[in-house]
């Protein structure tokens, strides 16, 4: 029963890290109004796949006309 109940703490602790991470980041993120992008840019350099209008997350209306290049002009990926 020991064994059982450690692994279950370190579970719910693994998860409280995970939750606090998350929110940090999140805050830093969007401390100056830019959102962060949310994964790594490896194998996702071309962000109007997803973020095109009609699209998984579409961008905003006001990025209407931008090309991939330009958004980690502004975008930061997180760590």
């Amino acid at each position: 029963m020991k064994r059982e109940s450690k692994r279950g703490r370190r579970s719910s602790l693994v998860a409280a890290v995970v939750l606090v991470v998350g929110f940090v980041i999140g805050a830093v993120a969007v401390a100056d109004g830019i959102p962060a992008i949310p994964h790594t840019l490896e194998g996702r350099a071309a962000c109007l796949t997803c973020h095109g209008e009609g699209k998984l997350k579409p961008a905003p209306a006001d990025h209407a006309g931008r090309a991939d290049a330009t958004c980690t002009g502004c975008h930061h990926a997180a760590p």
